[in-house]
């Protein structure tokens, strides 16, 4: 009696199995149907002709509605494009329509002592090169374009630590890696990797203040009092590369280029921008040609332009709720 479990089983299980026979009549293949629990079975097709049954623990159940852990793809943040000017009293003007309307996002107190001389944009950072005398300069950034947060001395924010170079800055560029801003004195010199946090490295070898900084193709190029343009590609080894190039320096998308006829073109997306004027006087200048022709006035600003930087930003900093009143009704939001 010890037997009759066994030979219930497999009498069980081959009284459920269906196939067809061959010629000498012996079952070629059978079509076995194991119940997998609830309402769900497998059904397999076995070759019987050597006289084997397969095991059930070799037969794969239906996973097909196993629940999903892998994780969920990252949400990316909407951006717009944005568009800053920076220049004397502290000028910061945003525009959010890639230059037909400018707001002023921010002014300081005096307008030489608090000028900005340059700015960059990398990776969601807006940098501008501040370059007042009385604290030796500064840098200060934003996300977004209006919101603005000093890093060294300011006038209006003495008590922060004066900057490293000791010096006004005259630019800043990001490239391989890196922030450089040079400025006053004998081309001070200062580099950041996030630039927030800036530490003093050599000066350039040429004692005169620069001016300006832009960076593409590879290499940083800056532009001297009477030195001409300098080119480095890790901002600390410097030589000279045209001197009779002049103070003034950008990179429009495909080569350096200085002023042209007595213009610094700021190219992006499509538009040409260029400061004009000072004071009560200063205004932005916008072309959709590429050589700048036919141009129309974008609007007045506070004071002389410097620089304009072609960036983006969060959209939901430009939403009601977040953007400033003034702000918001300003850019028609």
């Amino acid at each position: 009696m010890r037997h009759i479990p066994t030979l219930f089983i497999f009498i069980s299980f081959i009284t459920s199995c269906e196939g067809a026979v061959s010629a000498n009549g012996e079952p070629d293949t059978v079509k076995s149907s194991i119940d997998l629990g609830g309402d769900k079975k497998r059904e397999t097709l076995t070759d019987m002709s050597n006289g084997t049954v397969p095991k059930i623990d070799e037969m794969s159940p239906d996973m097909s509605d196993k629940n999903d852990t892998s994780p969920e793809p990252p949400t990316v943040e909407e951006r717009i494009p944005v568009v800053v000017a920076f220049g004397w009293k502290g000028l910061t003007s945003l525009s959010i329509d890639e230059g037909k309307t400018w707001c002023e996002t921010g002014l300081m107190s005096d307008r030489h002592n608090d000028l900005f001389r340059g700015g960059a944009y990398h990776d969601g950072l807006f940098v501008g090169a501040h370059a007042g005398f009385k604290n030796r300069g500064a840098i200060i950034t934003s996300t977004n374009g209006y919101e603005w947060t000093a890093h060294h001395s300011t006038n209006a924010n003495p008590e922060l630590p004066e900057n490293p170079s000791g010096q006004w800055y005259g630019g800043v560029a990001y490239g391989n890696g890196k922030w450089v801003a040079g400025g006053g004195g004998c081309s001070q010199m200062a580099s950041s990797t996030d630039g927030k946090s800036w530490a003093k490295i050599a000066d350039l070898p040429a004692c005169k203040p620069i001016r300006s900084m832009a960076f593409g193709n590879g290499r940083f190029v800056a532009g001297l009092d009477e030195l001409g343009w300098w080119e480095s590609v890790d901002g600390e080894n410097w030589t000279q590369k045209d001197a009779g190039a002049g103070t003034t320096v950008v990179w429009n998308g495909s080569d350096f280029e200085g002023p042209i006829n007595g213009k610094t073109y700021y190219r992006g997306r499509g538009v040409c921008l260029w400061g004009e004027g000072g004071g009560s006087t200063a205004k932005i200048v916008r072309s959709e040609n590429a050589d700048c022709s036919d141009p129309i006035d974008a609007g007045p600003v506070a004071d002389k332009v410097m620089a304009i930087v072609f960036g983006e930003a969060p959209a939901k900093d430009f939403q009601a709720g977040a953007i400033p009143d003034e702000l918001g009704t300003c850019l028609g939001l």
